[in-house]
């Protein structure tokens, strides 16, 4: 590995160390324990000429080995809440998965993730 590659490493490692929480993965081998960064926001960003965006489309952030074999429409249960993968799981290319958690029926939420209000 390259010294940026096992600096990413680390910073991944690190972040997982701080961040993560239990998650359950329902697969059809069965169910899993893994640990992931779950991110469920409700961030506002500023447009430079005013207005706002707000984000609120929830992810869990895996390693990869723990990703392998999650597909689009299984489950996931992160405390007592579970979520269904509503896009295909997208690798990052530092170690991580991002996967985009949605409702049951797998489909996107009725109103889209990034609103605009001026």
């Amino acid at each position: 590995m390259s010294i940026w590659e096992d600096a990413v490493t680390d910073m991944d490692s690190a972040l997982m160390a701080e961040f993560s929480v239990s998650v359950t993965l329902h697969l059809e081998a069965g169910d899993s324990e893994v640990s992931g960064i779950f991110d469920n926001p409700s961030a506002l960003s500023q447009l430079p000429n005013g207005g706002d965006v707000l984000d609120t489309e929830p992810e869990l952030y895996l390693n990869d080995a723990d990703a392998v074999s999650i597909e689009r429409y299984q489950f996931v249960t992160i405390g007592a809440v579970k979520w269904q993968i509503v896009k295909q799981p997208e690798p990052d290319g530092t170690g991580l998965t991002k996967l985009v958690l949605g409702t049951s029926n797998g489909q996107a939420a009725a109103k889209p993730s990034i609103r605009y209000r001026s």
